[in-house]
């Protein structure tokens, strides 16, 4: 059996969240609007440094976990504190 692709992967954990696009973005680092056609599958070539900034945030927040909200929510105010 052939391994899931990190844009896959990414593409399920992102479809499974139940985090905002807002939150999504702002703890990858990218823009919303990016986030959304990504997630409808309208860039064909998204970059294999944003898929792994949102793969890597949605595995640090737990996503499919009950901890997800909780985890991206510590994020956020700890970021909006720093600033």
């Amino acid at each position: 059996m052939k391994p899931e692709s990190l844009l896959s992967r990414t593409l399920r954990l992102l479809r499974a969240t139940k985090l905002t696009y807002r939150q999504v973005a702002d703890g990858a680092s990218v823009d919303t609007e990016w986030l959304a056609k990504f997630k409808q599958g309208h860039i064909k070539e998204p970059g294999v440094n944003k898929v792994q900034r949102v793969h890597d945030f949605l595995t640090s927040c737990g996503v499919g976990s009950r901890r997800a909200v909780k985890n991206a929510t510590r994020f956020m105010v700890h970021n909006v504190t720093r600033v």
